[in-house]
């Protein structure tokens, strides 16, 4: 993957919490061969929990998953 401009970008994955550990290791990995950081926020609904991947300046990664 290789970004030319810096817009804000938000992946949404549809994931449970088992999952989570997984999922953001991968992307994390992905995104940050391309020198981006990631801030991630968790939004709960009824239905599913959806784990949203913002990229922007985060001191921390590990944190917001863990």
């Amino acid at each position: 993957m290789s970004y030319k401009k810096k817009p804000p970008l938000h992946l949404y994955l549809s994931i449970n919490r088992s999952r989570c550990t997984i999922w953001a290791s991968l992307i994390i990995i992905q995104l940050l061969q391309d020198k981006w950081d990631v801030h991630m926020h968790f939004k709960r609904s009824f239905k599913a929990s959806r784990l949203i991947f913002t990229i922007r300046a985060a001191p921390n990664i590990k944190k917001y998953c863990y």
